[in-house]
């Protein structure tokens, strides 16, 4: 069994710096003394939400059952002096997929995609088969491991992080029928208006999106300012999706097709699942034109 216990953060696990942050808690990078492992904690700041209280112990509850080379590890939990929940994972120290993107300005090279998003794909099959919806797909919730030994390889191990809005098929729901909860951009329609009652194929359109954008720098859509939020829900319920090549019409056509697919506005038209998805997209490397 895992062993749950309050802890000061700079005596068991001192802060190495901080990760990212955001409205609900902080993600710190901390060195394990009693393993000499760094590690990533997470540490929930919103203790006056009961919803994100009650997502944060799903989060950490489902990530103990998640065994997979392609999704982030569960090492521990509890409570820091303060009595603020926090997660510890494993640290994965190259960075997201945004990150790795960033340099080729979002216009990652072909073959690397291929690699990434396949193995994406095995991690994101594991999850689905355990009954679990991740939710919030995106390029910052897939964290890098080089995987080669040389900084120049290309090789990385993708991981799939973040499962603060994960979702048990047919379980308990923790948040009301029209919350719309995720990342704009990345969201599928349905996501807008049926938050609680999504299927896996919403996680297909989300890393459809993604792949979209680490290929493009832009979204399946085209989205008005942050400041018109309203403006940006109703075009993702919305709006035509923008074909791939449109954007960057160097890109192969059996690449183009497996991503305009996942993208599909209407879920029938969608992969029906990640396994369908990625024979698409193995099919597509070994046939790239």
């Amino acid at each position: 069994t895992t062993e749950i216990y309050t802890l000061s953060l700079h005596d068991a696990l001192p802060i190495c710096s901080i990760l990212g942050e955001g409205g609900a808690g902080v993600v710190y990078r901390v060195y394990d003394r009693a393993t000499a492992r760094v590690l990533a904690l997470k540490l929930l700041r919103d203790l006056k939400s009961v919803e994100q209280i009650r997502r944060f112990h799903l989060e950490m509850q489902e990530l103990k059952e998640l065994r997979h080379t392609n999704v982030i590890r569960f090492v521990d939990d509890g409570v820091d002096e303060n009595r603020a929940p926090f997660l510890v994972t494993e640290y994965a120290p190259d960075g997201s997929l945004a990150g790795l993107a960033s340099p080729w300005a979002f216009h990652l090279p072909i073959h690397l995609a291929f690699d990434i998003f396949l193995d994406v794909l095995d991690g994101l099959k594991f999850v689905h088969g355990r009954s679990d919806i991740h939710r919030d797909i995106k390029p910052q919730n897939i964290l890098m491991r080089m995987a080669g030994d040389s900084p120049n390889s290309l090789k990385y191990t993708p991981k799939i992080a973040d499962f603060g809005l994960i979702k048990k098929l047919h379980g308990v729901r923790i948040t009301r029928p029209n919350d719309a909860s995720g990342t704009i951009g990345f969201m599928a329609p349905e996501q807008v208006v049926n938050f609680s009652g999504l299927d896996k194929r919403a996680d297909v359109y989300s890393l459809g999106a993604t792949l979209y954008f680490v290929l493009t720098g832009n979204y399946p859509i085209d989205l008005p300012g942050d400041d018109q939020q309203a403006e940006q829900l109703r075009c993702v319920l919305h709006s035509e999706r923008i074909p791939i090549r449109r954007r960057v019409p160097k890109i192969p056509a059996r690449l183009a097709a497996v991503v305009d697919q996942a993208c599909q506005r209407e879920v029938s038209r969608r992969f029906r699942d990640a396994e369908e998805f990625q024979q698409a997209l193995r099919d597509a490397k070994q046939q790239p034109n």
